[in-house]
């Protein structure tokens, strides 16, 4: 009956099973109790809300949402022989949304570690709820053997249950809805005798080691923080429908050289009609014994025998599920009787869940006047969500305007409300905050003459919320009173989920549009998800376009995604002191697309491929004026 909120625990944990690290908890039960967004201030300090040690607890019934500081949610720890072989319950929880940490240590669920992962914890979970967990590659980590993973949900959760480390795992009876969300995933299977059956898989769009079903190659002779051959596995009687990409032998590289071996892979129903490609091979399958599995008609099987391809007429079934009308494929796909877990059977029931409300739009509309600090004022009254329509006139800021809620600025007509500012930024986003900006016109001619100055910039330290900037139908202009001067200017340990700029005009900038480059400890950390850029235009911009930055070698993320299409760029990044010296830097980012784009003048176009398999689409672009793009691997460098 406890709830935590509104402040962080001031140790690593919120919650542990022990008194002491000596004195453990055993025979133990936490119930009905809420830990909501109680987080460190500090974005990569790492905490842990639960912590489970010694032997025969439960865990159950609990709210757990919110968590967007670097650390797992809950955690069962295998420190100690007297936490081994635990038999921990963890059930009926809601683990509700964990925001993009845009780094590795954004687990929702870890058993055990790399270190004692030959160990046993026979941990059971079973019936939780995983609402939009997306922390991570990894919903689940299990790092340990014979834990049972059974009956629970994930709704539109970005990354997999995953099988990371620890032999004799079983998955079995779990529901994954992705609704086509990105990057939702399913399981991922690792290591020795693990079984995966009679789990139900829809909508899931991720891919790579974040597709429906992952099977892994391995390393011969694995050190245990890497990756065990699958071997022994059992993967039979799962329903896959609608979902992307299933991946074998994923992973294959000089070092993952081990494909599976003495594995059955029978009585699957996998169906999608829209991707042909949806089984991806990547090595070796002959380890992989096939057998009376059930493609769609369109869907290519591996090159081996135990796939039949055939059209399947579907039905719902009484628990939202869909199985095929056929009784002849009553032994394929999920077995008849599987219980969908519903939300109200987990979490407490006193406390509400997060609601799927949009970020923008959903409060009162509210008729500002043009004048000094006007509009400052009306941001400072605005509730969350409200849309500020701004009449025609000129709108002063004498002092930067804090964005700690989302807030649409609109203009009643095309760049008729002209926002000036006196101080180094007209808007500061912070925690909690998020900005649409729609018709207006921003210019810097007010703005003092020092250097460094910025339209937009983010909190200045650290930040907890992830935020949302979108810019349309905008006129941004002289932002040119000294040098750098930015249109967007970020903090390191700041996170955008989405930056949209679409049908908008930038003159006369001295410093970049976007530089999402602070994160430069080559960690795997980064600034934005997703950077789109649509029918837009920008002349005379010293610094780049777009600056992003991804180093490291970590292999637990998604993104950075960027997208430009359908612009025009002339002289942009030519500016002396653009380091980057492009007009387009994109380091590290795993899925780019500049397409049917005018470059005149401009520098380069620059693209260093990292980590993971990144993809990289040029097409239909006109360069005059500009060297051609540079796409090169970060190993060639």
């Amino acid at each position: 009956g406890l709830v935590f909120r509104d402040g962080h625990t001031p140790t690593n944990t919120v919650i542990a099973f022990r008194r002491t690290k000596g004195e453990l908890a055993y025979d133990s039960r936490v119930t009905e109790t809420v830990i909501d967004g109680f987080n460190n201030p500090e974005r990569f300090e790492t905490d842990f809300w639960v912590m489970l040690y010694g032997k025969r607890n439960r865990f159950d019934h609990n709210h757990l949402a919110g968590k967007s500081n670097q650390g797992v949610t809950l955690a069962v720890r295998l420190d100690s022989e007297a936490s081994r072989g635990n038999r921990h319950r963890i059930d009926h929880n809601y683990f509700g949304p964990r925001p993009l940490l845009g780094a590795n240590g954004g687990e929702t669920l870890r058993i055990g570690t790399s270190h004692h992962s030959r160990s046993k914890s026979l941990t059971v979970v079973e019936s939780n709820y995983f609402d939009r967990c997306n922390g991570e590659l990894e919903i689940i980590s299990s790092k340990s053997g014979g834990n049972v993973f059974r009956g629970n949900r994930f709704d539109e959760s970005r990354g997999t249950l995953t099988m990371r480390h620890g032999h004799d795992t079983l998955v079995e009876g779990n529901v994954f809805f992705g609704n086509r969300a990105p990057h939702t995933g399913g399981i991922r299977v690792i290591n020795r005798r693990q079984t995966v059956r009679g789990n139900y898989l829809q909508g899931l769009t991720g891919h790579r080691f974040g597709g429906a079903l992952v099977v892994m190659n391995g390393v011969p002779n694995s050190p245990p923080n890497r990756y065990d051959p699958v071997e022994g596995a059992v993967i039979e009687r799962n329903t896959v429908l609608d979902s992307d990409h299933i991946e074998l032998g994923a992973g294959s590289d000089a070092e993952r050289s081990a494909p599976p071996r003495d594995t059955r892979f029978s009585s699957n129903l996998i169906y999608n009609e829209s991707a042909p490609e949806a089984i991806a091979v990547h090595d070796d399958l002959s380890g992989i014994a096939f057998a009376g599995n059930v493609l769609a008609e369109g869907v290519e099987p591996p090159d081996t025998t135990g796939f039949e391809n055939r059209q399947v007429e579907f039905a719902p079934d009484g628990e939202g599920l869909l199985r095929p009308v056929d009784p002849a494929l009553a032994a394929v796909g999920v077995p008849a009787g599987l219980k969908v877990l519903q939300p109200e059977d987990t979490g407490v029931s006193w406390y509400p869940k997060p609601p799927r409300n949009s970020r923008f739009g959903t409060g009162k509309r509210i008729q500002v006047q043009p004048g000094e600090d006007a509009l400052n004022t009306a941001i400072m009254e605005a509730a969350p969500g409200d849309i500020l329509a701004l009449a025609a006139g000129d709108y002063l800021a004498t002092r930067t305007a804090i964005i700690d809620k989302p807030l649409t600025l609109r203009s009643a007509s095309k760049h008729s409300a002209r926002l000036l500012f006196e101080r180094t930024a007209l808007f500061e986003i912070v925690d909690g905050g998020s900005l649409q900006l729609d018709g207006l016109l921003i210019t810097g001619a007010a703005a003092p003459d020092v250097p460094g100055n910025a339209a937009i910039r983010t909190s200045r330290y650290s930040m907890l919320g992830n935020y949302v900037l979108e810019v349309a139908n905008a006129r941004v202009e002289h932002l040119d009173k000294n040098h750098s001067f930015s249109f967007l200017s970020i903090a390191k340990h700041t996170f955008a989920d989405r930056i949209d700029i679409k049908s908008s005009e930038f003159h006369s900038i001295t410093g970049p549009i976007l530089a999402l480059n602070r994160e430069l400890d080559d960690l795997g950390l980064y600034n934005a998800e997703y950077i789109t850029i649509a029918d837009s235009s920008f002349s005379n911009v010293g610094g780049a376009l777009a600056d992003i930055y991804r180093g490291g070698t970590d292999e637990s993320t998604f993104g950075p995604h960027f997208a430009l299409r359908d612009s025009r760029l002339e002289d942009v990044g030519n500016g002396k002191r653009n380091k980057s010296r492009a007009s387009i830097r994109l380091l590290g980012v795993q899925d780019a697309s500049i397409a049917d784009s005018q470059f005149i003048d401009s520098a380069p176009v620059r693209v260093v491929e990292t980590v993971g398999d990144p993809v990289t689409r040029l097409a239909a672009n006109a360069f005059t004026g500009t060297e051609p793009p540079s796409v090169q691997s970060i190993n060639d460098l």
